[in-house]
C-alpha cells in the first residue's frame, strides 16, 4: 500500500549473547504457585526458542516469536502468596525489589488471552536486565517472524532436541506429539522413523548425535514426500536425468522466479556463476555440486530457504518515505483499546494498551471519566455502562512504559473527555509528569499551527506522544464539538448510580452478565435521559494546552474543510455516516484526507465487538481506521496483516494520487487509474505440508482486497482433500485476477481451513510486494503470529494487465523474434497441407471425451502433438461441412490426427451437428438427444412439482398417469417438459454483429477507414520523397562547395610550393577540409532529424485523424445494434408468445384425451349405471379442477418466462454500452501504443495505420 519508497534498512538477524547460550539460574513461578523451582533458562543458538528445565521436571519451552513482551523492574509481576515472597528476596542487595530481579515473560495466541512465567534471578538485578534486555531483541525481530520454511523446520528440530528425557536422549513419543495425533498418522510417522534407520518404537528413544538437522531433513523428506517438486523437477528439463545443468537452472530462475516487469539494471538477470553458487549452497551432493549438477534435494531445499521468500524481506524493513505530512500515511489505530470483550459489559484491562502498543497500534483510544472514589482519581471506562473502571493513571503508565518498544514513531492518545475541570487538570499533570520529554506539549517550530501548512512527518516526531483532545477556543474563532461518539452509540447507557436487574445469562469475569439484544433495548430506553450528562465537557486550561497537531472538531462538510484549510483539525466518523460520505462525496472524501486527518470507528450496533471492513475507508485515503482489537476477526487479521510491513512502524505511505494535490481519484474507478499500471496475478495452489496434527480433510481459499473492482471474496477455493494434512496436494486450475486496477492498495489473503469450515492459519501478502514463481507460504494464526509448520506451496504469476484482443500484441512486443517465427512456420505448415488433410486434421484436434467430458486416457495420451496444429488449418477445416454418425455416449476432443492416418482404432466422430448446436433462427434451441441410461439426467426447470418422463409420440410436453394412486384421487402434475424445450434466448451481440445490416455497416466504414489510410500513405510517401529531394539537393550543393575548396586548396598549394612553405599550407588545406566535411555532416544529419521529427508528426495526425474516425463510427455501430436488438427482441417475444399458445394448446388437447382415457376405464369398472353417472360427474369435476390449476402454473410459468426473457434483453443493452466503453478505450490504448512506437521504428518502412499493416489496394 505505498506511494513511495525511500532509502532501505536492510534487517538483519540479532546475534544471540553467550550468556543466553550458556544459560543462568533463576527461580522460576507462575500466577498461582506457592513455591519457586530452581531451574537453568537456556536459549537455543538460532533464537528459536527459550527453554528451561527444573530438577526430576520435563523441559519447557516457548517459542521467542510467540513472546508479546519481556519486562522488568517496575512492570515485571510479583507473587500473590506472602511466603513465596519472603523466599524470594533471598540474595542480592536488601535496595534490590523483587521486581527488579524479575524477568516477566509475556506470551499468548491472542491479545486478551495473555500468560505470563516468572523468572527471578538469584543475583543482583544486573542479570535480570541483561536478559531481559537480550531477549526482547530476539523476540520482535521481524526476519524471525518471517523466516523460510527450512528455518521453521530447523526450529522443530530444536524443539525435539532440547526436550531430552533423564538420560539426555530424545524420547520418539516427542515427535508423534508435534506431529501428528490421529493413529493412521501416527503409523505413518513411525513407518518413516524406521525407512530412515532411526528407532521408531513409541517408547524407544534417539541418541541426539544420531539425530542431526540432517537426520531430520531425511526423515521429513521421507515423510512430505514432495510428488510436487518431483513433478516441476522434471518439467524444468530433468525427464532423462537426475538432475538440471546450470543452464536449466538459470533459465528456471530467470523464466519463472523472476519478476518480468522488473527492471534489468536495477534487478539483473541470474547468471550462470549466481546459478553456480546456489548448487553449491543447497546440493547436498558434493559431487553433483562440482559438475554444476542441481538434483531434485538440491531443487527442494532451495524452494525452502532463505532465498525463496514469497515477500521480498526489503519491505519487511522500514523502507517507504517518512518524510511526508502525517496526513499521507495510514494509522494502525485501535477502537476502545482499554476493552477485552462486550463493549457493554466488557472487562477494561491496562494491558491491553500495553499488548495494543506492542503489537504496532500507534493510536488508542482513552475514554476518560471522573473517579468516584474518595481520592476522585480520573478512570477510563465505557461509560454509562457494566463496563469495568481502570486507573488513568495507570493507564499513562503503561503507554509511557510500551509506547516505543516495538516501533519509535509517534502514538496518538485519542481522549473522549467526560471529565471534571478538576480531575481535568490531574490527567494534563499524570501526561506532562509520566512522559516527560516523549510529550509533544507544543508545536514544532518548523511546522506551525497555521492554516494552509501542513502537518509534521512521522519522521520529525520519533519517540513523541501526540495527545488528541478538545481544544479551547482562541478569542478569534469557535470550535465546534468533536462528535466522534457518545456512550449511546453503544445502543446502552448505564451510569454507575443506575441499578440494573440481573438478566439471564452467564456471569463474566468481571462480575458482569452476558446480555441479548433485548436487554440492551430495556436498557437502551430507561437510560435516554441521561444522554446529556455523556457528552464531552469543555476542556480545561491546562490539558487544552497539551493539544496541537491533532484538534477534533465537528465535520461540516468538504468545501468548508477546504476553504478553511486547517491540516491540524481533524474529524471523527461513526463507519455508518463515513460510507455514506463516501458513497454521496467519494473524490472529496479523498482529497479531505490528503490534507487533514480523518477517524473511523465501528457503529454503536457493534456491542459484540465486532469489526467493519477496514479497507473500505482505506480506499478513501482515511488514516486512523479504528478496529476492536480485542476481536479477531477478518477485519482485523487483514489490519495486522497489512501494518506488519514497512517495519511494523504503525505507519503505511498512501499510494502518491491520494496525496498529491494536483491528482484526482475516484475510490469507485472500474477503470485504470491515470498514471498506474494495472496488474494481474495468477495464484495455483499445488500442495500442503503438515498443516495441523488432526486428521481431517483441508481446503484453501485465496481472496484479494482493495478497491471495489479489484476486491474478490469467496470465489476461489480449492477441492477438499481428505484425512491428509501431512502433504495434501490441491494441485488444480490456477486462480486468476485478471484486472488489478491499483495494486499498491490491493493484498491477497490466502486461508488454509477444515472441511468443517475452522480456520486452520492464514496469511495476508501486499500484491506488489509478491515474488512470482514457485514459492512457499508461511502461514499465521489469527493474531498473525507464525505457524511453526502449516505450509502452503503455490505458484504465483504477475505481470500487468493487457486488455482482452491485445495479448497476441503485447507478447509481440515482448518477443518480436519468436512471434515471427511462429508466424513463419505456420505459413510454411499450410503450403504443406492440402484441403482434405487439412480437413483431416481439422477433426484429428479432437479426442474422445466420455461421461460429461472426461477425457479417456488413449485420448490424453495421443492429443499432446495434435494441439500445435495451426490456427489458419483449424479455420479452414472448420469451413468443411463433416458429416459424420455420433453416439450418444461419447463426444469429440483433441487428438491427433496422424494416429488415425496409421491405423489407430480410436473412432472419430463429431459432436454434436451444427445444426443441433446452434439456435434456430427464432432462437428456440431444439430438443438435444437423452442418454440412454439416464433419460431423466437432464438439468431443467419443470413446471410441476414432480417430473414424470416423456414418452409415446404426444409431444414433449404433457401426460397424464394412469397408475393406481392417481385412480385413487392422488394427484400428480400433468405437465413435465423441460426447460431447454421452451427456452427463447435472446440473441447475443456477437450474433447481433453478424447479421446483415450491421456487417454492410461495418464493411462501409472499414471502407472509409482504408480510403482514410490509403491517403495517408499517399501523404507519408510524398513527403517521403520531398525529404529524399531535398536530401540530395543538399548532399550535391554540399559536394559542389566541397569541389571547390579541393581546387582553391590545391592553387594555394602551388602558390606556396614557389614560396618554400608547402608544409604549412598542405596542413592548412587538410585541416581545412576536414573541417568542411564535419560541418557537411553536421549539417546531414540535421536535416535527417528535422526530416525525422516531421515524419514524426505527419504520422502522429496521421494516427490522429484515423482515431478521430474510429470513434466517430462507433456511435453509428451502437445505434445499428440497438436497432437490430429492438428488432430482434419483437422477434423473441412474438416466438416465445407463439410457443407458450403452442404448450397451452397442446396441455388442452392432453388434458382431454387423458379424461377421456379415465372415463371409458371407469366405464369398464362400473355396469350399475347410476353409479357409472355418478362417479363420472366426480372425474368431470376432478378433471376441471385439476386442468384449472395446472393451466394457471402454465399460465404464471409463461409469465414469469416473458419476464426473465426481458430482462436478460435488459442486460443486453447494458453489455452494448459496455462494449461500446470497452471498444472507446481499446481504441485509445492500442492509438497510445502506435504513437509510442513512432519513436523507435523505421520510418521509412512505417504507415500510419491504426488497425494494421499497409493498405495496399482497396
Amino acid at each position: 500500500m505505498a506511494g513511495g519508497e525511500a532509502v532501505l534498512e536492510r534487517l538483519t538477524h540479532p546475534e544471540v549473547a553467550d550468556f543466553l547460550i550458556r544459560g543462568a539460574r533463576f527461580i522460576k513461578w507462575d500466577e498461582d504457585s506457592t513455591v519457586g523451582l530452581q531451574c537453568t533458562v537456556k536459549v537455543d543458538p538460532a533464537a528459536h526458542l527459550i527453554y528451561w528445565r527444573a530438577e526430576d521436571k520435563e523441559t519447557d519451552l516457548l517459542e521467542l516469536t510467540s513472546i508479546r513482551d519481556i519486562r522488568t523492574g517496575k512492570s515485571a509481576k510479583i507473587p500473590k502468596d506472602k511466603s513465596l515472597r519472603d523466599s524470594l528476596k533471598i540474595g542480592g542487595s536488601e535496595e534490590d525489589s523483587i521486581q527488579d530481579k524479575t524477568i516477566t515473560i509475556v506470551y499468548g495466541s491472542t491479545l486478551v488471552d495473555i500468560c505470563y512465567v516468572n523468572f527471578v534471578a538469584p543475583g543482583s538485578v544486573n542479570t535480570a536486565r541483561e536478559w531481559a534486555d537480550a531477549l526482547f531483541c530476539l523476540t520482535h525481530n521481524l526476519l524471525a517472524i518471517n523466516a523460510s520454511p527450512i528455518s521453521f523446520l530447523e526450529k522443530l528440530h530444536s524443539k525435539i532436541c532440547v526436550q531430552t528425557s533423564g538420560d539426555g536422549k530424545i524420547p520418539v513419543k516427542n515427535i508423534l506429539k508435534y506431529v501428528s495425533s490421529s493413529k493412521e498418522d501416527k503409523k505413518r510417522v513411525l513407518d518413516t522413523l524406521q525407512s530412515v534407520g532411526l528407532p521408531h518404537g513409541k517408547n524407544d528413544t534417539i541418541a541426539p548425535d544420531k539425530f542431526s538437522f540432517e537426520e531430520f531433513w531425511t526423515f521429513y523428506s521421507r515423510l512430505c514426500d514432495r510428488k510436487d517438486i518431483d513433478k516441476i523437477f522434471a518439467e524444468i528439463g530433468a525427464k532423462k536425468k537426475p538432475y538440471l545443468t546450470v543452464d536449466q537452472l538459470v533459465e528456471f530462475l530467470n523464466n519463472e522466479q523472476r519478476d518480468p516487469r522488473l527492471n534489468e539494471i536495477l534487478f539483473p538477470y541470474c547468471t550462470s556463476e549466481k546459478a553456480q553458487a546456489i548448487i553449491d549452497k543447497y546440493e547436498p551432493n558434493r559431487d553433483f555440486a562440482k559438475k554444476g549438477h542441481f538434483s531434485v534435494q538440491g531443487l527442494t531445499r532451495y524452494l525452502m530457504s532463505d532465498d525463496n521468500f514469497i515477500i521480498n524481506h526489503d519491505r519487511l524493513s522500514c523502507y517507504q518515505d517518512m518524510t511526508q505530512p502525517l496526513s499521507h500515511y495510514f494509522i494502525n489505530s485501535s477502537h476502545n483499546t482499554y476493552l477485552t470483550g462486550h463493549q457493554l459489559t466488557g472487562k477494561s484491562s491496562v494491558e491491553m494498551y500495553r499488548q495494543a502498543l506492542l503489537a504496532g497500534c500507534r493510536c488508542i483510544e482513552l475514554d476518560c471519566w471522573d473517579g468516584k472514589d474518595q481520592d476522585q482519581e480520573p478512570v477510563i471506562t465505557h461509560g454509562m455502562t457494566m463496563c469495568t473502571q481502570i486507573s488513568f493513571k495507570d493507564v499513562i503508565e503503561a503507554i509511557a512504559e510500551c509506547a516505543f518498544k516495538t516501533s519509535e514513531y509517534p502514538v496518538i492518545l485519542s481522549f473522549e473527555n467526560h471529565c471534571s475541570p478538576k480531575q481535568q487538570a490531574k490527567m494534563a499533570a499524570y501526561c506532562v509528569s509520566i512522559f516527560a520529554d516523549m510529550l509533544l506539549n507544543k508545536p514544532l517550530d518548523d511546522f506551525p499551527l497555521e492554516e494552509g501548512k501542513g502537518l509534521p512527518p512521522p519522521k520529525a516526531l520519533l519517540r513523541k506522544i501526540v495527545i488528541k483532545n478538545k481544544k479551547r477556543p482562541s478569542k478569534r474563532e469557535e470550535v465546534g464539538v468533536d462528535v466522534e461518539k457518545t456512550p449511546i452509540d453503544t445502543t446502552a447507557v448505564i451510569s454507575n448510580d443506575t441499578k440494573v436487574e440481573k438478566v439471564d445469562g452467564e456471569i463474566t469475569e468481571n462480575g458482569g452478565s452476558v446480555i441479548n439484544e433485548e436487554d440492551v433495548s430495556k436498557v437502551s430506553r430507561s437510560t435516554k435521559s441521561k444522554i446529556a450528562d455523556q457528552e464531552e465537557v469543555a476542556p480545561e486550561v491546562e490539558l487544552s494546552a497539551l493539544v496541537n497537531y491533532i484538534q477534533p472538531v465537528h465535520f461540516k462538510s468538504f468545501e468548508i474543510s477546504e476553504k478553511l484549510n486547517r491540516s491540524y483539525e481533524m474529524s471523527s466518523f461513526v463507519e455508518n455516516n463515513a460510507t455514506a460520505l463516501l458513497k454521496e462525496s467519494p473524490v472529496e472524501f479523498v482529497n479531505y484526507n490528503k490534507r487533514q486527518l480523518s477517524r473511523i470507528y465501528p457503529s454503536g450496533t457493534r456491542v459484540g465487538s465486532a469489526n467493519y471492513m477496514p479497507q473500505i475507508f482505506w480506499n478513501a485515503g482515511c488514516q486512523l481506521v479504528a478496529l476492536n482489537y480485542q476481536t479477531l476477526d477478518l477485519p482485523m487479521m487483514l489490519n495486522q496483516g497489512i501494518f506488519e510491513y514497512n517495519g511494523r512502524c504503525g505507519y503505511i505511505l498512501k499510494p502518491s494520487f491520494m496525496c498529491r494535490a494536483d491528482k484526482s481519484f475516484d475510490p469507485f474507478a472500474e477503470s485504470t487509474v491515470d498514471g498506474i499500471i494495472a496488474g494481474a496475478v495468477t495464484v495455483r495452489v499445488i500442495s500442503g505440508q503438515w498443516l495441523t496434527e488432526k486428521k481431517v480433510g483441508t481446503y484453501v481459499e485465496v481472496d484479494m482486497y482493495g478497491l471495489p473492482a479489484d476486491t474478490v471474496r469467496r470465489k476461489y477455493k480449492t477441492k477438499i482433500v481428505p484425512n491428509n494434512t501431512i502433504n495434501p496436494v490441491y494441485d488444480e486450475e490456477p486462480f486468476v485476477f485478471k484486472k488489478v486496477v491499483l495494486p499498491s492498495l490491493a493484498v491477497l489473503r490466502v486461508a488454509l481451513y477444515e472441511e468443517s469450515g475452522k480456520l486452520i492459519g492464514q496469511r495476508i501478502l501486499p500484491v506488489v510486494g509478491l515474488s512470482p514463481g514457485y514459492r512457499h507460504i508461511k502461514l499465521r494464526n489469527e493474531s498473525n503470529q507464525p505457524l511453526c509448520l502449516p505450509t502452503l506451496f503455490v505458484h504465483i504469476v504477475t505481470k500487468d494487465f493487457v486488455p482482452s484482443g491485445f495479448e497476441d500484441f503485447a507478447n509481440a512486443l515482448c518477443d518480436p523474434i519468436a512471434y515471427h517465427q511462429e508466424e513463419k512456420r505456420q505459413q510454411q505448415l499450410q503450403s504443406l497441407l492440402d484441403d482434405e488433410e487439412m480437413e483431416e486434421d481439422a477433426a484429428g484436434s479432437e479426442a474422445v471425451v466420455e461421461d460429461g467430458g472426461k477425457v479417456t486416457e488413449n485420448a490424453k495420451a495421443k492429443s499432446a502433438p495434435g494441439r500445435e496444429t495451426r490456427k489458419s488449418i483449424s479455420i479452414k477445416a472448420e469451413k468443411k461441412s463433416i458429416k459424420r454418425n455420433c453416439t450418444s455416449d461419447s463426444l469429440v476432443a483433441e487428438i491427433n490426427p496422424l494416429n488415425q492416418r496409421r491405423g489407430s482404432e480410436m473412432i472419430l466422430r463429431e459432436a454434436l451437428r451444427r445444426d443441433s448446436s446452434r439456435d434456430s433462427i427464432s432462437g428456440i434451441k431444439p430438443l438435444q438427444p437423452q442418454k440412454s441410461g439416464n433419460p431423466h439426467a437432464i438439468t431443467s426447470r419443470s413446471l410441476s412439482l414432480q417430473a414424470a418422463p416423456v414418452t409415446g409420440e404426444r409431444g414433449p410436453f404433457a401426460k397424464r398417469s394412469r397408475s393406481t394412486k392417481k385412480r385413487e384421487g392422488k394427484t400428480q402434475s400433468l405437465i413435465c417438459f423441460t426447460a431447454e424445450d421452451t427456452k427463447v434466448e435472446p440473441a447475443s451481440v456477437r450474433e447481433l454483429k453478424e447479421r446483415k445490416p450491421f456487417l454492410k455497416l461495418n464493411q462501409k466504414h472499414q471502407k472509409e477507414m482504408d480510403i482514410l489510410v490509403k491517403r495517408h500513405e499517399k501523404d507519408k510517401d510524398k513527403l517521403q520523397k520531398n525529404h529524399l529531394l531535398e536530401q540530395e539537393k543538399t548532399i550535391k550543393d554540399l559536394d559542389k562547395e566541397k569541389v571547390s575548396s579541393k581546387k582553391k586548396s590545391d592553387k594555394e598549394l602551388k602558390k606556396a610550393e614557389k614560396k618554400g612553405n608547402y608544409e604549412e599550407s598542405y596542413r592548412k588545406g587538410v585541416e581545412g577540409l576536414n573541417n568542411l566535411a564535419q560541418s557537411h555532416e553536421i549539417k546531414i544529419n540535421a536535416l535527417k532529424r528535422q526530416h525525422r521529427d516531421s515524419m514524426v508528426d505527419l504520422l502522429k495526425r496521421q494516427l490522429n485523424e484515423q482515431l478521430e474516425l474510429a470513434e466517430k463510427q462507433l456511435l453509428p455501430k451502437q445505434e445499428e445494434l440497438e436497432k437490430l436488438m429492438r428488432l430482434s427482441q419483437e422477434e423473441k417475444m412474438k416466438s416465445l408468445a407463439d410457443l407458450h399458445a403452442k404448450q397451452m394448446n397442446e396441455l388442452r388437447k392432453s388434458q382431454d384425451n387423458q379424461n377421456r382415457e379415465e372415463l371409458k376405464v371407469l366405464a369398464r369398472q362400473h355396469s350399475n349405471k347410476d353409479e357409472l353417472q355418478r362417479r363420472k360427474r366426480e372425474e368431470n369435476k376432478k378433471h376441471i379442477e385439476q386442468s384449472v390449476k395446472e393451466r394457471q402454473k402454465m399460465t404464471e410459468f409463461h409469465k414469469k418466462e416473458s419476464e426473465e426473457l426481458e430482462k436478460e434483453h435488459d442486460k443486453l443493452y447494458e453489455t452494448l454500452d459496455e462494449d461500446r466503453k470497452k471498444s472507446s478505450q481499446d481504441l485509445r490504448t492500442l492509438h497510445e501504443t502506435k504513437v509510442s512506437q513512432l519513436s523507435v521504428c523505421d520510418l521509412e518502412i512505417t504507415y500510419a495505420s491504426l488497425y494494421g499493416d499497409k493498405v495496399t489496394k482497396l
